[in-house]
């Protein structure tokens, strides 16, 4: 998916302690602000932008269009490290009723091999098929917050409060998949990619009943636990038509996977969950997307390459199964909005008859819509926890370089607000 995936995790498994209202807690409030990310892998996908459905020209078409894995001629090995780095804003203390809300920044870092792929071409009666296996971390995230040793007040909910609370969460998404595409008549080519997507999820949240002791020293109230994981079965279909040799325009479709694991009780005198309570659940949304890639210069010595994509995530698939119990409240008092983004790239290469055979300048930008889950009930602290997102805006590039035409290295770094990530790409072509 994720592709790459880049939450801005809040990480409140929530109890309201108030004679007014109460509230149960429940497998979502732990995703009150996931953020997706559907950046596509791959160093050079991410340095322009990742507008990489009408040109999805390496590996990494597996996961962007597969249809684009016809596009290569030769066996090859791709691999990608990647660093990420989150920023989370969090509601973080007030002393009473009658202080604001302070907010606080917390930045969590994370490495990994986020994409590993083979792909041969292969001749079957004069049609080219084109075969992939691969690996890819569509999400790989780990994050502890920690709120003041007071608890948390709303004026205007006539003070209502939420005790402190300590909280931390490692999740992973992990596929496994093959892709095959072929020609299905000139210039028009299918391809599809199966994948097997195992979820390992570990979190702990403890609030505590406390007035400004250490958090260590207090006695737990509640205490809620997971760790647990779950797999399920998702599929990518892409289509690509090549109009002219300068011109293609390509189409592809990301189905969600759901996943499902169990909250376990801790330590304190914790609500008790029912059946539906008990179980996490997370449904990844589906991506539709189209795009286009222009090759408006291609020389003997240099060629520029322009794209662009326009990706829609149905990001109210989050909300399935949505299970939030707050007293005079509904499941509709939560929302999200399904999103939009637009994808644009640039490629300037330079051609040269040495060892070095190639070398690629890229740039690109993206934005990134609000669609956190937001509370629209009456509950002012509640629509604290849960306030949605905002919009971002991200720019990238990054260099490339092609050594003796069966190697290739691909370097790209993505700013934004929420955070940063730096990847670096190889291609060993045989």
């Amino acid at each position: 998916m994720e592709r790459l995936l880049k939450p801005t995790v809040l990480l409140l498994l929530v109890i309201l302690c108030s004679p007014r209202i109460g509230i149960a807690l429940t497998n979502e409030e732990i995703f009150s602000q996931f953020q997706f990310n559907y950046i596509t892998p791959g160093a050079r996908a991410t340095a322009v932008g990742g507008a990489f459905i009408g040109l999805a020209d390496d590996a990494t078409a597996v996961d962007t269009n597969p249809a684009g894995l016809l596009k290569l001629y030769e066996p090859e090995t791709s691999v990608e490290f990647k660093n990420i780095s989150y920023i989370a804003e969090q509601i973080y203390k007030n002393r009473t009723c009658g202080q604001s809300i302070q907010k606080k920044e917390f930045t969590d870092r994370v490495n990994g091999v986020p994409f590993l792929s083979v792909v041969y071409p292969y001749n079957i009666k004069q049609k080219k098929i084109v075969f992939s296996a691969y690996r890819q971390e569509s999400v790989k995230y780990k994050s502890s917050y920690r709120t003041d040793s007071f608890p948390i007040y709303s004026i205007a909910d006539l003070c209502l409060r939420i005790y402190p609370i300590d909280a931390s969460i490692d999740l992973s998404v992990t596929n496994y998949g093959l892709g095959i595409a072929m020609e299905l008549f000139e210039g028009v080519s299918l391809g599809v990619s199966p994948r097997w997507s195992l979820l390992q999820l570990s979190s702990h949240s403890a609030r505590f009943i406390a007035d400004g002791v250490s958090l260590l020293d207090q006695e737990v109230s509640r205490e809620y636990i997971i760790n647990d994981d779950d797999s399920g079965f998702g599929i990518n279909l892409g289509a690509m038509w090549e109009l002219t040799p300068k011109f293609s325009i390509g189409m592809a479709y990301r189905g969600g996977t759901d996943f499902r694991v169990d909250i376990e009780e801790g330590r304190g005198k914790n609500i008790a969950l029912d059946s539906d309570q008990s179980r996490f659940t997370l449904n990844l949304p589906d991506s539709f997307g189209i795009g286009a890639a222009v090759r408006a210069i291609d020389s003997g010595k240099s060629r520029l390459q322009l794209t662009m994509d326009i990706l829609y995530i149905r990001y109210q698939n989050l909300l399935k199964d949505f299970d939030i119990i707050l007293e005079g409240s509904e499941s509709d008092d939560y929302e999200i909005d399904n999103a939009t983004e637009l994808h644009f790239g640039i490629e300037y290469g330079l051609k040269f008859n040495s060892l070095i055979q190639a070398l690629y300048l890229r740039m690109g930008a993206y934005n990134d819509p609000d669609h956190g889950i937001r509370y629209a009930g009456p509950f002012q602290l509640v629509r604290d926890l849960f306030p949605g997102s905002k919009e971002y805006i991200h720019l990238t590039g990054g260099i490339g370089v092609v050594i003796n035409k069966k190697f290739q290295i691909d370097s790209a770094v993505n700013l934004a607000e929420s955070g940063t990530q730096v990847s670096l790409s190889s291609v060993y072509r045989f």
